[in-house]
């Protein structure tokens, strides 16, 4: 290993934090800007416009950084509230239980422990068939990726192809035989005239 080039590097990181700037360019923070940010904390745009050379997300960055913002690590007692009530409970419930942490934190943490909320039902399309099958998967918590998958359809029910104009009857044979479902010829009620 060379100790040149390690040298090199140390004495130009030097020479630029004596002008006032960091290794990678950026200027380095000053005392009356870290000043400005510590005492008007919350409030981050007040405080991007006395610190107009800096943006706000410098301005996030370096809260963190300085420790002032709160804590963003999961006690056990919150973990214990979300994983029991994610399932079932509406946005605004679980948003005021969690007043400190917005929506896609609190979805973010769940789907890392492995808790999921149902899938809705989708909405009616008006053919028998497709919504029968579209139930049926919801029945059995199948995504319709993996209804996909499992009935080698491409992406023709993720996608919703079918809104397209492009009705495949193949798809849904298939996707009934994956759900464990039987076709049958029923005859047409008569609509008197």
């Amino acid at each position: 290993m060379d100790l040149r080039w390690i040298t090199r590097g140390a004495a130009a990181a030097e020479r630029m934090r004596r002008r006032g700037m960091a290794p990678n360019g950026h200027l380095l923070w000053q005392l009356y800007e870290e000043n400005n940010l510590r005492f008007g904390h919350p409030d981050y745009r007040s405080i991007v416009a006395v610190n107009v050379s800096r943006t706000l997300a410098a301005h996030y960055s370096k809260a963190g950084r300085m420790g002032i913002t709160r804590s963003r690590t999961w006690v056990d007692n919150d973990l214990l509230k979300l994983h029991r009530f994610f399932p079932r409970a509406t946005r605004n419930e679980l948003e005021a239980m969690f007043p400190e942490r917005t929506w896609s934190a609190i979805c973010a943490r769940a789907w890392k422990d492995g808790y999921t909320r149902p899938t809705k039902m989708p909405a009616p399309t008006g053919n028998f068939l497709l919504d029968q099958i579209l139930s049926r998967a919801i029945e059995r918590n199948i995504s319709l990726k993996e209804l996909d998958a499992l009935a080698c359809t491409r992406r023709y029910f993720s996608s919703r192809g079918w809104k397209r104009g492009r009705f495949k009857v193949e798809a849904h044979v298939r996707a009934v035989h994956v759900l464990g479902g039987r076709l049958r010829a029923r005859p047409l009620d008569r609509v008197a005239s």
